[in-house]
Order: structure tokens, then C-alpha cells, then sequence
């Protein structure tokens, strides 16, 4: 019976040691994977300047152009994790945010520019500050 009780214990000390970094590597994941979208948006931004010598102002114009996937959420209805705006488009520039979305305890924002650069972070009072990884 001992034995038992120490092997519970042991578990749910390695629990109580994984959980929280499985839960940030999990949030790491969320975060990169809006870093990527964000990446695509840029990529299609730089293609309707090529037709258009003026950035799109509208996901939703390049979502009708098919130069982003169609599914890219720009207002939290489910449970999708970001939520994508384009903040601001004119001749010569663009800034695109990833907002964080339906979650109790993360929180943030990210942005890509016309230049590619992503900035912003998300964070949660319990798990510290994320940043999106450089690939």
C-alpha cells in the first residue's frame, strides 16, 4: 500500500511539472502558427501591389483573389485562436495584426509590415510572455 501511495504521489508531482509546460508549448504553437499566417498575408499583400501599386486594405478583397486561404478568421465567432486585421494599407505600406482570441488567460497582439518584420508578443499572468519563433 506504500508503494502505491508513493507511486501516486511521484505521478502527480510529474503531473504538476508537465502540465503548465505542455500548456505553454501548446501556446507557442498557436502563436507561431498566427506568425505563419501573418507571413502569408504579407506574401499576399506584395502580390496585389504588383497589380494594383497600392496594398489591399481588405482581408476579405484578398480572400475573393484567392491569395489567402478563405478560412483566415477577422472576428472571433468560435474558437479560433487569432483573429486577423489589416490595421492599415495605402501605397507604400501595410500592418497586419494577429490578435489573440477566445482565451480566459492569454492575451496579445502580433504585427508583420510591409518590410516582413513580425513584432508583438502574447501573454498570460500565470505562463510568462511568448514571442513568435523566427523561421
Amino acid at each position: 500500500m506504500v508503494e502505491i501511495c508513493v507511486t501516486v504521489l511521484i505521478v502527480v508531482i510529474l503531473t504538476g511539472i508537465a502540465a503548465p509546460i505542455y500548456v505553454k508549448s501548446l501556446e507557442q504553437g498557436h502563436l507561431d502558427m498566427a506568425a505563419g499566417t501573418l507571413k502569408s498575408i504579407c506574401s499576399a499583400q506584395r502580390v496585389y501591389w504588383l497589380s494594383n501599386e497600392s496594398f489591399c486594405n481588405d482581408l476579405t478583397t484578398l480572400k475573393t483573389l484567392d491569395l489567402v486561404d478563405v478560412s483566415i478568421p477577422t472576428v472571433a465567432s468560435g474558437n479560433e485562436k487569432y483573429v486577423y486585421t489589416i490595421q492599415l494599407a495605402d501605397d507604400e505600406t501595410f500592418e497586419v495584426t494577429a490578435t489573440r482570441a477566445n482565451s480566459t488567460s492569454w492575451t496579445g497582439t502580433i504585427t508583420i509590415d510591409e518590410t516582413g518584420e513580425l513584432t508583438g508578443t502574447v501573454s498570460s499572468a500565470s505562463q510568462g510572455t511568448l514571442t513568435p519563433t523566427s523561421h
